[in-house]
């Protein structure tokens, strides 16, 4: 139900954006949402947070979670995030501070290009054994 026609309820607001009723509810709690504004105890939202909502679960969508991106380079989820954190990842983001980390199309082919870069490389113990020399 809508308290007025500029005012859409969290129930609709799930219905509109595909985001849980909780996601809501912590981007209400953490003021994130310029437009939420509680009446008789229900919260409301304007059709700007709508759209905010609806950008974010379709950034989302097309993004990946650091486990994600682990199991399809190979490299572990710790090193993953040490490049995040060294700022290696240009298109690596949360959606809030205390976020799952998401990367982008664009941060895959850096770790895969750095596990193709390193897997053709030999520790020194490596290369004295396919060389014999020592």
């Amino acid at each position: 139900m809508m308290a007025n026609k500029n005012l859409i309820s969290t129930t609709e607001a799930v219905k509109l954006t595909g985001a849980s009723y909780d996601v809501i509810l912590g981007k209400i709690l953490r003021n994130e949402l310029s437009g939420a504004v509680n009446l008789n105890n229900k919260w409301y939202l304007t059709e700007d947070d709508i759209n905010l909502i609806k950008n974010e679960v379709a950034l989302i969508q097309r993004s990946y979670t650091v486990s994600e991106v682990s199991e399809m380079t190979g490299m572990s989820n710790q090193l993953i995030l040490n490049m995040i954190k060294a700022k290696k990842l240009d298109g690596s983001f949360r959606i809030n501070d205390k976020g799952i980390w998401y990367l982008t199309e664009q941060d895959i082919k850096v770790i895969q290009d750095k596990v193709d870069f390193l897997s053709k490389r030999y520790t020194l113990d490596q290369a004295v054994q396919l060389t014999g020399l020592t």
